[in-house]
C-alpha cells in the first residue's frame, strides 16, 4: 500500500517536493509529463503552483 501524502510545495519550473506519512520525502518532477489538452491548465504556473493535498483522498489537487 502507497503511503499517503502530508506535505506539498511547489519548486521552481514544474517541479514539486513531496513528503509521505512514512517519512519519505522527495522532489516530483513533472516538467515533461504534462502532456496532452487535459495537463493544459497545469502548464499556468500559478496554477500548478495551487497545488494542495485532498483531505479525503489525500491526493495532490
Amino acid at each position: 500500500m502507497t503511503p499517503n501524502i502530508v506535505d506539498v510545495k511547489p519548486l521552481d519550473g514544474f517541479n514539486l517536493w513531496v513528503k509521505f506519512e512514512d517519512g519519505k520525502s522527495g522532489k516530483l518532477c513533472l516538467e515533461g509529463e504534462l502532456k496532452g489538452p487535459i495537463f493544459e491548465p497545469l502548464k499556468d504556473k500559478e496554477f500548478f503552483d495551487s497545488v494542495f493535498i485532498d483531505p479525503d483522498f489525500h491526493a495532490l489537487t
